[in-house]
């Protein structure tokens, strides 16, 4: 299985050259004085090349040998809970999006690995901002508690179905709900649930109370 999981991450890493061709050669067609037909032509090429490097992305992401614990630096939390919300705005653009962030008792500084925690919040905050619906708020949490950091992040979508609730870490399955999305590939939670498990965490998918879908994670707070 390992071995398989090293082979398409060796694919899909060399998917990405002649991907890059691709997309910077329709770049310069849109440069060089095309008609309007050929600029939507090229515009289609430029679309579904973006599509591909977002899933060949998502793929090396999952399969890469991250080696976190023994490369622990003191993290400023502060800072990334705020990179989150520009994370979540930016992304949720379209949607018209709010964040709301909420914290209790956070030490100033955490013996975590910096990108390991950016890596789980770009993961979580890019399931959270696919699901929710126009005008919707994206809440954040973060609390320190018994020698655990504890993240939570949810969204005011329709929340997990049944069968996503014990499948949507799994790597590339989605929900009926996003198959016709161009975007989502069925890889944020798998790949947010790996670098938690490699960190001595727990990542939790729950429906919570008041709407929506919940994903925790709780990490040691030296986990390595």
């Amino acid at each position: 299985e390992q071995q398989k999981k090293q082979q398409l991450a060796a694919l899909a890493h060399d998917i990405k050259t002649p991907l890059s061709i691709v997309t910077g050669n329709a770049e310069l067609l849109l440069e060089s004085g095309q008609t309007e037909e050929q600029q939507e032509y090229t515009a289609f090429i430029l679309e579904h090349a973006g599509q591909i490097h977002h899933y060949v992305t998502g793929i090396i992401e999952l399969f890469r040998s991250s080696h976190f614990c023994g490369s622990g630096n003191r993290c400023q939390l502060e800072e990334l809970l705020l990179e989150a919300i520009q994370n979540v705005e930016s992304l949720g653009n379209k949607k018209r999006l709010s964040c709301i962030l909420t914290t209790a008792c956070l030490p100033d500084h955490l013996q975590v690995p910096k990108d390991a925690l950016r890596r789980i919040f770009d993961n979580l905050i890019d399931n959270a901002v696919e699901y929710s619906p126009k005008d919707g708020t994206v809440f954040l949490h973060a609390s320190a508690a018994e020698h655990m950091l504890r993240l939570s992040i949810r969204d005011d979508g329709e929340g997990f179905c049944k069968e996503a609730l014990s499948l949507a870490t799994a790597e590339f399955y989605r929900a009926d709900q996003s198959r016709g999305s161009k975007t989502h590939f069925g890889l944020g939670l798998a790949i947010a649930k790996q670098i938690t498990e490699e960190l001595n965490g727990t990542l939790c998918l729950e429906n919570a109370p008041e709407g929506g879908a919940l994903v925790t994670v709780c990490i040691p707070l030296t986990c390595c």
